[in-house]
């Protein structure tokens, strides 16, 4: 991959109460990927079919981002005023080819039939999105405050795919209707919100919302056929803070969101870059609702460096967004997205932490934690609703070392437990045993010189799904050598993966399947950067 990036800011000072910042970036990527797969589908342990398959791509992505920040202060206090425009521009261009064989067997085990695919595939997206936001704060007592905001945004994007099959002459000029596509889309967006503050003492208190009229208008440029889509986006927020004290605090806060379908979610075209597994779109989606809900609490003891804490976060979507999911005996699917009426999908995340400096041991910081994420989903599998649980238990040992300019080491880990399971395949789970780790470090040398690392550890105990183990350690060093009288000027050799260890590897529960998948990826390498780092801040004379 090549990818270059240009980026500016510029910051300053118009006058004693107002400031502007502006900016600007643009960023180039030139990607090549080439991507085989084999796989093999059993269905009550006789062979179904096996394939192999060829991807690749040769992709050219363009970005710019551009903006601009007005922030204005009033006589009276707390009382701002502040605007920002901002338009970003995005294109992406693939080219690349798909070639697939796949054999299916009989009851006999016997080749029954096979398929193949030639095809070679084009895709041209683009987006330009332009915002404005005005935001008005008006204090009405020392206690109490208001913030108003408008804004106006709008959306074009386009979305060009074409598959083509090779003629006679083995040019790729055949089109395949069935999985091409060209639309059109514009989105407009109008929105409003209001926010309430209120802080007294100890607590602080701010609720409101914000509503956008969201409208959407696609065209099929292939066919002419118009969609027209108008909703209203609701966004309402609570956050209630007590602070018993500068380094002990509880917050407790609720979010809500209106989540749209995505583009490709819409369009009623099939994606066969997986030929066994078909993905179709559905033009009748309506937005989720998603409701969460935080809960945390720090304390820090200054004179012995002592920190406890605990957070949670638990969040509901209604009407989500699933896939329904057809499969034949071949061990073929077709899935499309439709809305799940009367289900929620839920997430948490929840853990707590304590650690202390030890003096005893050299001001070494060393703490525990635990921590538990899980989430529920829902699915349709040949029309009977699945429903899949996942948690993942982690508790973990911190230990830590900082002297300024001299050590910085930091090491993580700990034992993981895993719970994955379908309601349609009770008897079938992913539970299992784990273990991760985390080494990071930097030591300071003489002569404007640095060594560290940056390491990792990963195991995967066998399960009653998968039966071998997987472990593995990415040793990864570097050494940097400043230089110039502000140090803003490296030379840097990165050595990553030393022991050559480096495989992809994924497990996963999703839908009504438990996965594991292992993949080829970049091994041993050694990288030389040099850097160097320049700021130059403008400030306006005073007016």
């Amino acid at each position: 991959m090549l990818r270059q990036k240009l980026s500016l800011v510029y910051e300053t000072k118009l006058d004693t109460s107002s400031n502007l910042k502006i900016s600007v970036d643009g960023t180039f990527k030139h990607i090549i990927t080439d991507n085989n797969y084999t796989s093999a589908d059993t269905l009550n342990n006789a062979l179904v079919n096996n394939s192999t398959r060829q991807l690749n791509n040769i992709v050219d992505q363009r970005a710019f981002n551009g903006s601009a920040f007005y922030t204005k202060k009033f006589s009276k206090p707390g009382r701002t005023l502040s605007f920002l425009v901002s338009e970003s521009y995005s294109q992406s261009e693939a080219n690349g080819f798909l070639k697939s064989h796949i054999n299916f067997y009989n009851a006999q085990q016997k080749v029954d039939s096979t398929q193949d695919i030639n095809e070679s595939k084009t895709n041209n997206l683009q987006s330009n999105l332009f915002n404005t936001n005005i935001t008005y704060s008006e204090p009405f007592t020392k206690t109490l405050a208001l913030v108003l905001n408008y804004g106006v945004g709008v959306n074009h994007a386009s979305a060009d795919r074409n598959t083509f099959n090779p003629s006679s002459t083995g040019d790729y000029n055949q089109r395949v209707d069935s999985l091409s596509s060209n639309y059109t889309f514009n989105q407009f967006l109008n929105h409003a919100g209001a926010i309430l503050n209120y802080k007294k003492g100890k607590l602080t208190f701010n609720f409101g919302t914000r509503v956008t009229d969201d409208q959407f208008h696609q065209v099929d440029d292939f066919t002419g056929n118009l969609s027209d889509r108008n909703f209203i986006d609701w966004a309402p927020q609570a956050r209630l803070q007590y602070r018993f004290s500068p380094q002990k605090s509880f917050v407790i806060a609720y979010n809500g969101t209106t989540t749209q379908p995505t583009l490709e979610q819409l369009q009623p075209v099939a994606t066969n870059t997986d030929p066994l597994n078909v993905i179709l779109g559905n033009p009748g989606l309506t937005p989720s609702f998603t409701n969460t809900f935080n809960i945390n609490y720090r304390s820090y003891k200054v004179l012995t460096s002592q920190f406890f804490g605990f957070y949670g976060t638990y969040s509901f979507v209604t009407n989500p967004i699933v896939s329904h999911i057809s499969y034949n005996q071949a061990g073929q699917s077709v899935s499309q997205y439709f809305n799940l009426a009367n289900k929620a999908t839920t997430n948490f995340n929840a853990g707590v932490n304590f650690n202390r400096k030890l003096e005893s041991l050299g001001g070494i910081n060393a703490g525990v934690g635990f921590n538990a994420t899980g989430n529920t989903y829902y699915n349709y599998s040949n029309d009977s609703l699945n429903m899949s649980k996942n948690y993942v238990f982690s508790p973990m040992l911190n230990i830590s070392m900082f002297k300024e300019k001299k050590v910085e080491l930091g090491f993580s880990g700990g034992p993981t437990y895993t719970i994955s399971q379908s309601s349609l395949q009770p008897n079938i789970n992913n539970n299992g045993w784990g273990a991760k780790g985390d080494l990071d470090g930097t030591i300071y040398l003489p002569g404007n010189f640095q060594v560290g690392t940056y390491s990792t550890y990963q195991y995967n105990a066998a399960t009653a799904s998968f039966h071998s183990n997987f472990s593995q350690v990415l040793l990864n060093v570097f050494l940097i050598k400043t230089f110039l009288k502000n140090n803003n000027l490296s030379v840097e050799l990165w050595a990553n993966d030393l022991l050559n260890q480096n495989s992809g590897f994924t497990r996963n529960a999703q839908a009504n399947l438990i996965t594991q998948t292992t993949y080829n990826t970049l091994k041993r390498y050694f990288m030389l950067t040099v850097n160097y780092d320049f700021t130059k801040l403008a400030v306006g004379a005073p007016k």
